[in-house]
C-alpha cells in the first residue's frame, strides 16, 4: 500500500476503479473491501462508491463459457473515491 498521505495535499481526493478478484482456486477475493479497509487504515475517508456499468457487447462473447465454468460475467466496476481530511 503506497501511503496516500506524502501524495495528496488536504482536502483532495483519491479515485480507483476495482473490480472483484478470484483466488486461484475460482472463488470470490474481497478485493474492493481491502482496499476500502487499506485507505481508512490511513487514516482516509470513503466519499463516494460508485458503480461503474462496463460494455455488455464482450460480455455476451465470455458468457459462452459460463456453462463450463459456472461463473457469471460480471459487467461492472467500482469507483472509490477517499478524501483526505
Amino acid at each position: 500500500m503506497f501511503y496516500y498521505k506524502k501524495l495528496l495535499k488536504p482536502n483532495s481526493y483519491a479515485c480507483f476503479v476495482v473490480g472483484d478478484v478470484r483466488d486461484k482456486d475460482g472463488f470470490y477475493y474481497d478485493f474492493i473491501g481491502d482496499t476500502k479497509r487499506a485507505f481508512i487504515k490511513q487514516g482516509a475517508k470513503l466519499y463516494n462508491d460508485l458503480v461503474l456499468l462496463n460494455c455488455v457487447g464482450s460480455a455476451s462473447m465470455r458468457a459462452a463459457t459460463f456453462m463450463k465454468s459456472k461463473k457469471m460475467v460480471k459487467i461492472h466496476q467500482n469507483v472509490l473515491v477517499f478524501k483526505k481530511i
